[in-house]
């Protein structure tokens, strides 16, 4: 961990605390995760074990619980801290696991989630190309992992980005990160909140699981 990811690491575990009060869960947080829920509800996927990368203090998953009310909801986050919240404030607690990790190194088994959601997150990922592989490994046949992130080509972005340090990931280097850990890349598109809104929504699935011969 260099030094500025560990600066950044200490940031969240003391945000822990207020993040679920801070001015960016209704200006930024709220607006993407309702898109999120949006589109996993115009899809209509069947799943019922769903991962959040990144997952803060598991507000996402509270929306996903209504959405998918039989389903496993886990959540991963590097930041202890916010796992530590979200264990005390997601009810029922036998609905939710939250565990400690990160993009890079999933704390779950081989093919064994059928979506994977992230949100306002992958700028952090230290190298993309390792987390497309970890959520390949760790999605089913035919999963589907639905990311919401900056798009670089947004001028209030840019902005942003040339001060805190974070990655900026392009369209080409998203594409080549997913495709090379063998997801297949169904859209990127922008999240739709206004014409100056910087955030896009990737979506990529994983090869289903071939027919049997009969």
């Amino acid at each position: 961990m260099t030094d500025q990811e560990r600066e950044q690491h200490e940031h969240f575990e003391q945000w822990a605390k207020t993040y679920d009060q801070s001015r960016y869960q209704r200006f930024i947080f709220q607006r993407v995760h309702q898109g999120v829920v949006d589109l996993i509800q115009e899809n209509r996927w069947t799943t019922s074990v769903i991962l959040d990368l990144g997952c803060g203090t598991g507000q996402l998953l509270g929306r996903l619980a209504g959405v998918f009310p039989a389903a496993e909801l886990i959540g991963v986050d590097p930041a202890e801290a916010m796992i530590e919240v979200a264990r005390t404030r997601r009810r029922p607690a036998n609905r939710y696991r939250f565990e400690a990790g990160s993009a890079q190194a999933i704390p779950l088994p081989d093919t064994s989630v059928d979506l994977a959601v992230s949100t306002i997150s992958a700028h952090h990922w230290p190298d993309l190309p390792a987390g497309a592989r970890e959520i390949a490994r760790v999605l089913r046949p035919g999963g589907h992992v639905l990311i919401a992130d900056f798009a670089p080509n947004s001028l209030l972005a840019r902005l942003a980005f040339r001060f805190s340090g974070d990655r900026m990931y392009g369209a080409e280097a998203r594409r080549a990160a997913f495709e090379q850990a063998g997801l297949t890349l169904l859209f990127q598109q922008p999240l739709s909140a206004g014409p100056w809104w910087p955030v896009r929504l990737v979506l990529a699935s994983a090869a289903a699981k071939p027919e049997s011969p009969e």
